[in-house]
């Protein structure tokens, strides 16, 4: 391989030194200013602390902002199945077996040789509430399909990574490599799968606020005809996102007012626009109902086409018979200036079919006499 990987030896924060590594130094700086830590995998994580100290502390880390995702993490605990058998349980080469961008940095577990990829983005994707979703849903692709490729575990929640800057048991490796768009990321990827509104799985797995939302505003679907007011919903709503914060997230629960505005936010949308009926009351079905008129629009308008066709072919055929232009508009129902207008029309298409045919003629006799005339 081209790419060469350095090794940091006891990377610790309170030598100065470890910063001094460009990519090191920029996962210290993007990391958020209070975050979660875990002293030992399995003990739940401790409330924010200052960040310079849950890094010299913690062995787990909350590695992305609540609403930011800057690094893309991936927890890889088996071997490619391309990687040479030789290599025995080695994870570190999964990105390069399956054709992908090397990671920034590599986190590799000494004991039994796992490894965590971290793969920086240049421009963070906010997943909050408030952002474009189609961003959110490309970034969630992405990673479903870097999952896939890199043989990582599924089943990480992508929220807690191992400390890159803690030296008990494991090895950090790290390379100048710059920062990824998420076109880059993307470039060799199977980005084919189609994500369903129906289906809340399709949502899950972009963060504690983003999967509380979406696994309960199903559940507000179906409530909903049962509540008499916005009030009952609201209650209902609330009691779901304690229920599912406590059990997704029962090692980093998200705060009370931030589950309260999750509740409110859903059971706001739900009551005043969502029909019962898998639609909702806004500019979206409005146009749905306008793509239906115009094609019921086209239809009436090919039907009306055919009924004048008819009616001027009947209209000169009664000219034609000796009756009145006034008379045959009576018989057609349409007005007498419709049928001076189809005559006058008839007249003029006949008049170039005699010119086109005595012109054709001309050619023809032309063309004989030269042909006569070739020896």
């Amino acid at each position: 391989m081209s790419l060469q990987y350095a090794t940091v030896q006891n990377p610790s924060l309170s030598s100065n030194d470890v910063l001094k590594i460009p990519t090191l130094n920029r996962f210290y700086n993007n990391m958020p200013a209070w975050l979660r830590v875990s002293l030992e995998k399995g003990k739940g994580l401790t409330d924010p602390i200052e960040k310079q100290h849950a890094l010299q502390c913690g062995k787990l880390i909350q590695f992305n902002s609540a609403k930011l995702v800057r690094y893309l993490v991936f927890d890889v605990d088996e071997m490619h199945p391309n990687t040479p058998t030789e290599y025995g349980h080695n994870c570190f080469l999964n990105w390069y077996e399956a054709g992908l961008p090397p990671p920034q940095i590599i986190v590799r577990n000494d004991l039994n040789g796992h490894c965590q990829y971290f793969f920086e983005l240049e421009t963070p994707v906010s997943v909050s509430d408030k952002c474009n979703q189609k961003i959110v849903f490309w970034l969630h692709s992405i990673r479903r399909a870097m999952t896939i490729e890199l043989n990582a575990d599924s089943a990480y929640t992508h929220h807690i990574s191992r400390n890159p800057f803690n030296p008990i048991n494991q090895t950090i490796f790290y390379n100048s490599v710059a920062p990824y768009s998420l076109d880059q990321l993307s470039k060799n990827l199977d980005l084919s799968t189609n994500y369903s509104n129906q289906k809340p799985d399709d949502y899950l797995g972009l963060g504690r606020n983003n999967d509380t939302f979406h696994t309960v505003r199903f559940d507000a679907y179906s409530y909903k005809q049962k509540c008499k007011n916005c009030d009952q919903l609201h209650s209902f709503v609330l009691s779901r996102c304690h229920a599912v914060n406590a059990e997704l997230f029962s090692n980093d629960l998200l705060p009370h007012n931030e589950v309260q505005n999750i509740a409110k936010s859903i059971a706001d949308w739900v009551w005043e626009k969502y029909t019962g009926k898998s639609q909702h009351i806004s500019k979206k079905l409005s146009k749905e109902k306008a793509k239906i008129g115009k094609k019921g629009g086209k239809v009436t308008g090919a039907k009306q086409k055919k009924n004048n066709t008819r009616n001027r072919k009947k209209a000169l055929a009664l000219v034609a018979d000796g009756m009145s232009k006034a008379e045959a508009a009576r018989q057609v129902k349409v007005d007498r200036t419709t049928v001076n207008r189809w005559c006058k029309e008839a007249k003029e298409a006949e008049e170039k079919r005699i010119l086109a045919r005595s012109q054709n003629s001309t050619f023809f006799d032309t063309l004989f006499d030269q042909e006569t005339l070739q020896p």
